[in-house]
């Protein structure tokens, strides 16, 4: 049973066709033919998502919004799309990859702000509920999914990381510093 967010129906059919809209998006980028979804009117309402790619196991690309400004099937198709064409960190994803690719999407709860003193009251917090961490720091920001905690599991060497990842200053303290919690829901292929 898939828990989907903000009242969304709650079937693995509808994580199903999340994860189809997201694989159709990356077939049409290779040129193949649009797949035709059932237009639900939870698809019609604001979300954000992440969408993860992965080949023999390993990342291949993660691209994602952190809130919601556009409607839930526009945001998956266009993460999905720049995940798999335009991360970065990796080369785009070919037709050959195709048999290979494992697709996942989070749907992204609301942002929940800490209220922290310094950077260990902040470990402390997190590492109750390990969810996912949004970091703002004057015009940087960083995140990490619910998922990195699996490799990440030391609260002071997660929060080091993403400190690392958004080129914030390791002794930023609030009041700029600024930190988010979220949940996700993870939707897979079957």
């Amino acid at each position: 049973m898939v828990h989907l967010p903000s009242g969304l129906p709650e079937t693995s059919r509808e994580g199903q066709i999340i994860v189809g809209i997201a694989r159709s998006a990356i077939e049409e980028g290779l040129g193949f033919p649009e797949k035709s979804f059932p237009d639900l009117p939870w698809l019609r309402t604001f979300g954000a998502t992440f969408v993860t790619l992965t080949l023999g196991g390993n990342l291949h690309g993660c691209i994602g919004s952190l809130l919601p400004s556009r409607p839930l099937r526009t945001d998956i198709r266009e993460n999905a799309r720049a995940a798999a064409f335009h991360d970065p960190r990796f080369l785009p994803v070919t037709r050959p990859h195709l048999k290979d690719l494992g697709i996942s999407v989070s749907l992204l709860s609301p942002m929940e702000q800490y209220l922290f003193l310094d950077l260990e009251d902040l470990a402390r917090q997190i590492s109750k509920n390990r969810e996912g961490l949004l970091l703002e720091w004057k015009h940087r920001t960083a995140t990490y999914l619910p998922e990195v905690w699996e490799q990440i599991p030391n609260p002071a060497q997660f929060i080091g990381e993403l400190l690392k990842k958004g080129r914030i200053p390791p002794n930023a303290l609030p009041p700029e510093l600024r930190a988010y919690h979220y949940k996700t829901t993870i939707m897979k292929e079957s």
